[in-house]
């Protein structure tokens, strides 16, 4: 008894811990923010406009490079995926826009890429932040692990992993006449780590090809290389 009550006041006592490293976390960077725009007012007002247009030029730039990495890395694969039909005269059809495709619960595929011998029935699996995991936990279940930042901050902040769970959909397909449809799943942008649950409920890692709860799961550089070997 004794033991469960001091338990329960050690989680008590570490969520006010996390919560105020959060806060100060948050604190901080607000108020990185607000001297940056200082500065940058500063400049405007006192310093050369020349140097001022420069940096603020140079901040958009860095923070526009920053927010469109996932939109960036999908242009990426779709040139690459159309280069190699044009190639190999593969044939792929898009289902869903740019935009759409950026969405994880939908039970509309994203498209699907005809070879000689295969039809990939494709979804994409978008994952914003490089410094994440996935974990697939079933077939409409996965749980997303956000990581801090590796720098002094994090340490001062005590800044820790966050954890969500999402539903997510991919019907699966069987295979039409003698081409074998293959349900899949590009995880685009990528990140650190991916796992999946087994029968057994435990959790291992998986890479690229690895087939899990009916589809295979691939990085879009993985997909690419897999298709090639597959003809």
């Amino acid at each position: 008894m004794k033991r469960g009550i001091k338990r329960t006041i050690l989680d008590v006592w570490q969520r006010i811990k996390d919560l105020f490293a959060q806060l100060l976390a948050v604190l901080f960077l607000g108020a990185l923010a607000s001297l940056m725009l200082f500065i940058i007012g500063a400049l405007l007002i006192l310093g050369n406009p020349l140097v001022s247009a420069i940096v603020i030029l140079g901040a958009a730039v860095l923070f526009a490079f920053i927010l469109t990495r996932p939109l960036r890395k999908r242009l990426r694969f779709q040139r690459k995926l159309k280069k190699l039909c044009r190639k190999k005269k593969y044939r792929a059809v898009f289902h869903r826009t740019l935009r759409e495709s950026f969405s994880w619960s939908t039970d509309k595929l994203d498209f699907t890429l005809s070879t000689a011998k295969h039809v990939y029935y494709v979804h994409y699996l978008t994952v914003k932040s490089y410094r994440s995991s996935i974990t697939l936990l079933d077939g409409e279940n996965l749980l997303l692990t956000k990581y801090p930042p590796q720098n002094k901050l994090a340490l001062i902040f005590n800044l820790k992993a966050k954890q969500k769970n999402y539903k997510v959909s991919f019907p699966k397909s069987s295979s039409i006449g003698e081409r074998n449809f293959v349900n899949t799943v590009i995880v685009n942008p990528t990140c650190m780590e991916m796992f999946a649950k087994n029968r057994d409920g435990v959790t291992e890692p998986t890479g690229n090809g690895t087939h899990i709860f009916g589809y295979s799961v691939y990085t879009a550089s993985g997909f690419i290389e897999a298709v090639l070997r597959n003809e």
